[in-house]
Parts: C-alpha cells; sequence; structure tokens
C-alpha cells in the first residue's frame, strides 16, 4: 500500500474521461509503472497499474471509494470531494457536470518505495 505519509494509505485513484479525450492523453493501461511524487515533486514510490475501468460517477462503489483513501474513504465523503473538484475544473471549460459523467478507475500497488 502507498502511503504518501503514514494516515492516507491509497491504492486506487480516479480522473475525468474528458480529460484524456481533450488532452489527447492515452488512458492508462494494465502494466505501466507510474512514480508518485509528493506536492514538492519529491519521488515517494513506484507504482503498478493492476485495473482500468471506465464507469459512470453515479456508478463508483464505495469499495472504490474506501481503495481512494482519501477523507473518511465513504462514499458520501468520495461523492461530495469529487463532485466539487470536478464541478470546478469543468467550470472553467463552461461545461456541467452531471451524473452521467464518466470517469477512469485506476486500482495500484506499490513496486517501490
Amino acid at each position: 500500500m502507498c502511503r504518501l505519509n503514514s494516515y492516507w494509505p491509497k491504492t486506487a485513484t480516479c480522473s475525468l474521461r474528458f480529460w484524456y479525450e481533450s488532452d489527447d492523453e492515452p488512458i492508462p493501461i494494465v502494466g505501466h509503472l507510474m512514480v508518485v511524487t509528493d506536492w514538492n515533486g519529491k519521488p515517494v514510490c513506484i507504482v503498478e497499474i493492476d485495473s482500468v475501468e471506465e464507469c459512470k460517477f453515479s456508478d463508483v462503489s464505495a469499495d472504490f471509494a474506501y481503495l481512494e483513501g482519501e477523507g473518511d474513504r465513504s462514499l458520501e465523503w468520495w461523492r461530495k470531494a469529487h463532485w466539487d473538484f470536478f464541478a470546478q475544473n469543468f467550470e472553467e471549460l463552461n461545461i456541467k457536470p452531471c451524473e452521467d459523467m464518466m470517469l477512469v478507475l485506476e486500482k495500484f500497488h506499490v513496486v517501490n518505495q
């Protein structure tokens, strides 16, 4: 489990599919290795992607919210925090967020810390 600090275990992350489409960025793939950095850009660990799936915002599960390791790890906390974050990003693009917005969900494990 990657711990960016001793209180924040994280084995999953998500992003808007829109970001990949609009930036011509490739969607993550299983087996890809990534260097995880702290807010100062210092490498913390290397993770390997175990799974990638797409789903609607409204279909994110409590299990996934827990794996993302943020807040109190509940689905309720996850939905509010991510809605606010995505809405702020969409506001800059004059797009309204909706429950059907598609996300890219990644699960990963640490290969080197």
